[in-house]
C-alpha cells in the first residue's frame, strides 16, 4: 500500500474511532517518512485527544514546517494552542488557516472569537464581518457582533446583531444576554429585563445573567420593594449553590487593636468614575493602621491602575482566576476586612464573598443589598436609607456621616458665565446615562419643555446618541416639543467633556436610578441638579449630594415639585447666576470634598466593624 493508501486508511480508522490503530499506522509512517505532513498531523490530532499536549503540538508545528500551505493544520494547531491557554499564538495560526482558505467559515469564527478575547475588537469585528458574508445565519457571529457593537457604544448595531442572534438561536442565553444588554443600555430595562429572565432560564448557573438582572432592575420603576427583595434573594440563594463548601474559618489574629489587614475587591482600579472616588480612601489612609491590598480585576490597566498599585501593600491580580480562587487567595493573605467594591456593575465580583473568605466582608459603592447571607455590612448614609425606608438589605448598614468622596477635579474648565443670559433663554441638560432615562423620565422632561416654550434640553452620555434608534425613543415619548431636544453623539476626554456645562443653565437628574458622578461634575462646574427623591438607596444619591452642599430646595418630593423647581430656577437667571458663581467653592467646602474628615470617619467604622467581630469571636 502506497505512503497515500496508509494515510487514507489511518484517517478512516481514526474517524472510525479506533485511534490506537490510527496511531499505528501514522508511526509507521513517519518511520518511513519523517516528515510526511499529513501523518505528522494526524497523530498529533490523535495524540491532542489523549491528553500528549506538548508530543501533539509538537508533532502539529512539524507539519507545517514540511507543508506550509496546510490551513487544516493550522487551524488545529490554533484550537491546541487556544486549549493550552496560549491565546496570542492561536490567533496567529487561525488567522494564516483564514488566509490560506478564505472560505473556512469555522477558521474565520475561531479568529475573530479569539481576537476579541484579546481585546483586539476592531481586528475581531473585521473577522466576524468576514464569517458573516459567508454565512449570514451564523450565531455565535451574531452574538459576538452584538457585544463589540456595544464596545464601541453603537447601540443600533447592537440590538440588530442581538435580535438576529435570538431570532436564530431562540434557546441560547447568551444570545438573550446580548440583546438584553443592548436594551438596558439604551434605556429599555423592561424588555431588557425579560431577556435576561431568560438567559436565567435557559442557564440558571451562570452568574452573569443574575447580575445583570438585579442591576437593570434599579434602573427601572416598575418593581416594588418586595420585587427587588426576591430578585436580590435569588441571587443570593444561586450562588450560595455555586459554593459547595465554605472556606474553612479564618484563623485571624484577634487582637482589636492591631495594624488590620484591608482587601480591595474591584475590577474599577483605573481611570473609572469608581477609581476616582476610592483614591481619597487610598491617598489619605493612615499607613500605621491599615495595610492594604489589592485584587485586581483590571484588564487593561492605566496609569491609575499604577497608581493603586503604588499605594498598595500588596497587589494581586485576579483576572482569569475563578471565584474559588481568588476566595482562596483572600484566605491565605489573612485579610480581616474584606471590601468589595461596586458590586453588580462592570466586572466586580461580590459573589466571592459567599466563600467567606475573610472575617469581616463589607460591600462599598454597590447601588443595592448584595442579598448574600456572607456580606456582613453595607456602607451607607442616613439620608440615603432612612431609618423609615422599607428597602431590603440583607446586610447590616454601616452608615456614615458622609458617604460619598470625590477629589477636586485638577486642571478642568472654569464655571463660566450663565449661558442663558446672553442666548436669551435657558438650557437644561442630562449627561447621565441612557440607560437610567426610561419612559416616566421622559415623560417628566416634556412637562417642563411644555411648560417653559422657550427652553431646549441636550442630551449627551459618551457617543450613545449616535443611535437612531435612541433618538427616534426619546423623541416619541418628547412628543411635539421633541424640537427642542439636542443630542450629543460626540465622547470628548474630560476637560472638554466638562467645558460644555458652561452652555448648560439647569442639569436635569433622572430617576429611578439618579446620577453621582455625573452629579457631582454639573455641581463643580457651578450647575444646579434638579433631583426627584426616590425610596431607594441609589434613588437617593445626587438628593444626598444636593443635601451635602446645602441645596435642599433642589430636591423634589414629586413629580409636580420637580417641574416646579425647574420653572423656578428658570424664571431667575440673576438668583441661577448667582448660584453658578459661588457653587464650586461650596462644594469644595462640604462634607463631599473632605478628604480627611471621611476618609478617617471610614477607618473608624472599620476599626469598629473588627472590634465587634473580635468580641463576637471570644477575643478580647
Amino acid at each position: 500500500m502506497s505512503c497515500a493508501g496508509e494515510f487514507d486508511h489511518a484517517l478512516a480508522l481514526h474517524r472510525a474511532g479506533r485511534s490506537a490503530e490510527a496511531s499505528a499506522l501514522c508511526e509507521a509512517i513517519l518511520a518511513r517518512s519523517p516528515e510526511d505532513a499529513r501523518a505528522l498531523h494526524l497523530l498529533g490530532a490523535i495524540w491532542f485527544a489523549g491528553g500528549r499536549t506538548a508530543e501533539a503540538i509538537g508533532l502539529v508545528t512539524r507539519a507545517l514546517a514540511a507543508k506550509s500551505d496546510y490551513a487544516e493544520a493550522e487551524f488545529n494547531l490554533g484550537a491546541m494552542l487556544a486549549a493550552t491557554g496560549q491565546t496570542a499564538d492561536a490567533a496567529d495560526h487561525y488567522g494564516r488557516a483564514a488566509a490560506l482558505q478564505p472560505a473556512h467559515v469555522e477558521a474565520q469564527a475561531r479568529l475573530a472569537a479569539t481576537l476579541m478575547n484579546l481585546r483586539r475588537y476592531a481586528e475581531s469585528e473585521e473577522a466576524y464581518r468576514r464569517v458573516l458574508a459567508l454565512q449570514p445565519d451564523h450565531t455565535a457571529a451574531h452574538t459576538d457582533m452584538a457585544a463589540l457593537a456595544l464596545i464601541r457604544g453603537d447601540l443600533d448595531a447592537a440590538e440588530s446583531h442581538g435580535r438576529a442572534a435570538v431570532a436564530l438561536a431562540p434557546r441560547d442565553p447568551m444570545a438573550a444576554l446580548r440583546l438584553g444588554r443592548a436594551l438596558d443600555e439604551s434605556g429599555q430595562p423592561g424588555e431588557a429585563i425579560r431577556h435576561y429572565r431568560r438567559a436565567i432560564q435557559l442557564d440558571p448557573q451562570d452568574v452573569a445573567y443574575r447580575r445583570n438582572l438585579v442591576r437593570t432592575m434599579l434602573y427601572s420603576s416598575e418593581f416594588s420593594d418586595a420585587d427587588r427583595k426576591a430578585e436580590h434573594l435569588s441571587f443570593a440563594a444561586a450562588m450560595a449553590a455555586r459554593v459547595p463548601q465554605k472556606l474553612p474559618p479564618p484563623r485571624n489574629d484577634g487582637d482589636p487593636k492591631r495594624r488590620l489587614r484591608v482587601g480591595w475587591l474591584s475590577s474599577d482600579l483605573y481611570q473609572h468614575p469608581v477609581g476616582r472616588n476610592l483614591e481619597p480612601l487610598f491617598a489619605a489612609r493612615d499607613a500605621a493602621q491599615f495595610e492594604f491590598i489589592c485584587y485586581a480585576e483590571v484588564e487593561t490597566p492605566d496609569e491609575m491602575t499604577e497608581w493603586f498599585r503604588t499605594r498598595a501593600d500588596a497587589w494581586r491580580s485576579t483576572v482569569g482566576l475563578s471565584d474559588a480562587e481568588v476566595a482562596g487567595q483572600i484566605r491565605a493573605d489573612r485579610i480581616d476586612v474584606m471590601i468589595y467594591v461596586g458590586g453588580r456593575f462592570d466586572k466586580n465580583r461580590p459573589q466571592v464573598a459567599a466563600w467567606r473568605p475573610a472575617p469581616v466582608q463589607v460591600s462599598l459603592f454597590d447601588a443595592a443589598t448584595s442579598g448574600l447571607a456572607d456580606m456582613d455590612y453595607f456602607i451607607a448614609n442616613r439620608f440615603m436609607v432612612p431609618r423609615s425606608a422599607s428597602e431590603y438589605f440583607s446586610e447590616r448598614l454601616l452608615c456614615l456621616p458622609n458617604f460619598y468622596l470625590h477629589r477636586a477635579i485638577a486642571g478642568g474648565p472654569q464655571a463660566g458665565p450663565l449661558p442663558q443670559i446672553s442666548a436669551g433663554r435657558v438650557t437644561f441638560a442630562c449627561f447621565n446615562n441612557p440607560a437610567k432615562i426610561g419612559a416616566p423620565v421622559l415623560a417628566l422632561w416634556r412637562r417642563i419643555l411644555e411648560r417653559l416654550p422657550e427652553a431646549r434640553l441636550v442630551l449627551k452620555f459618551q457617543r450613545k446618541y449616535a443611535s437612531e434608534r435612541l433618538r427616534a425613543r426619546v423623541v416619541d415619548a418628547i412628543g411635539p416639543v421633541a424640537a427642542r431636544v439636542e443630542f450629543d453623539p460626540v465622547q470628548r476626554a474630560l476637560g472638554e467633556h466638562l467645558g460644555l456645562y458652561n452652555q448648560t443653565d439647569i442639569a436635569l437628574d433622572p430617576f429611578p436610578f439618579t446620577g453621582s458622578t455625573t452629579t457631582f461634575e454639573a455641581l463643580w462646574m457651578g450647575v444646579p441638579v434638579i433631583s426627584l427623591a426616590g425610596s431607594t438607596f441609589m434613588g437617593r444619591w445626587t438628593a444626598f449630594m444636593l443635601h451635602a452642599v446645602k441645596l435642599d430646595e433642589l430636591i423634589a418630593r414629586s413629580a409636580d415639585e420637580y417641574v416646579e423647581i425647574a420653572a423656578r430656577l428658570a424664571a431667575d437667571p440673576a438668583a441661577l447666576a448667582t448660584l453658578r458663581a459661588g457653587l464650586r467653592e461650596r462644594v469644595l467646602r462640604s462634607p463631599i470634598c473632605d478628604e480627611r474628615r471621611t476618609v478617617r470617619l471610614f477607618e473608624r467604622a472599620l476599626r469598629a466593624v473588627w472590634r465587634r467581630w473580635c468580641r463576637s469571636a471570644g477575643r478580647p
